[in-house]
């Protein structure tokens, strides 16, 4: 019965927990000029994420103008995301962004 009492418990502090989103720009809403030199479907379009590497990460998006367009696949929030091969056969695609803050570690 006290595993029980503790496991809800537990599981009310959970759900009443809350966060701050360190990410800038999660959905991949916020983009370039889409008409520019970079206009065609690299994640560099939607600042401040980019590309460490020389492979090509791709943006999929709603936008006509902007990306890949979405084909099978929903955004989970907003209209982009972004399209990486965890493992090809030479190379590996991911993306990176700053944080907006540093992440803090406090102990009591």
């Amino acid at each position: 019965m006290k595993n029980i009492l503790l496991l809800w418990l537990c599981s009310f502090f959970v759900a009443n927990s809350y966060g701050q989103n360190l990410v800038p720009n999660p959905s991949f809403e916020d983009t370039l000029d889409c008409n520019g030199p970079l206009n065609c479907c690299t994640i560099e379009i939607a600042t401040p994420w980019f590309n460490p590497n020389s492979a090509t990460s791709d943006l999929f998006t709603s936008y006509s103008n902007c990306g890949y367009p979405i084909t099978y696949q929903i955004p989970h929030t907003g209209n982009s995301y972004s399209g990486i091969f965890g493992y090809l056969a030479t190379t590996r695609e991911y993306i990176e962004v700053k944080l907006d803050t540093s992440v803090m570690l406090i102990l009591n």
